[in-house]
């Protein structure tokens, strides 16, 4: 018995050395995401903005990270804008797309987005408002995760026109 356990610590230390098995890898990581990461379930979206989700310090000028895993079934993409906000509750729209501020941008289940945003700029802190289209009435989503500041640069979320 105890040559058979010598033997699989050899074979596991060996193993390890060679790097054949891979090192943990943190989910932040994994999604780029920052330290500041929020979660967003269950949480109902309508056909108008509502207030602003629970906002995150905003470190750097990076672009505002948002990844909805799992949306309603009636929901082909969720229309997001990126906002700004101080010490208080009030909020300025800071969304860009293409360089120039827009209105808000959509993103789609399933893809990893980065919201360009002047946010940095005049503001402490970010946050995320979100609305399904104006055709339906409420939706909800599921599973998401979104970050104030992002460790890479991903794939710029469409303009919603």
């Amino acid at each position: 018995m105890k040559k058979t356990l010598s033997i699989f610590s050899v074979i596991l230390a060996m193993v390890l050395l060679v790097g054949i098995l891979p090192a943990p890898v943190s989910a932040a990581d994994v999604e780029g995401r920052s330290t500041h990461n929020g979660t967003i379930e269950k949480y109902p979206i309508y056909s108008n903005f509502q207030d602003p989700i629970s906002k995150r310090a905003k470190e750097n000028n990076s672009q505002v990270y948002i990844w909805l895993k799992d949306i309603g079934y009636q929901v082909s993409g969720v229309m997001v804008q990126a906002v700004g906000m101080n010490s208080g509750t009030s909020y300025t729209n800071c969304t860009m797309w293409e360089g120039s501020p827009v209105t808000e941008v959509v993103v789609y289940e399933g893809t990893e987005y980065g919201i360009d945003n002047t946010i940095h700029k005049k503001h402490d802190y970010a946050s995320l408002r979100l609305r399904c289209h104006a055709y339906i009435n409420q939706d909800i989503i599921n599973v998401g995760v979104w970050s104030a500041d992002s460790s890479k640069t991903y794939p710029e979320a469409p303009f919603s026109n």
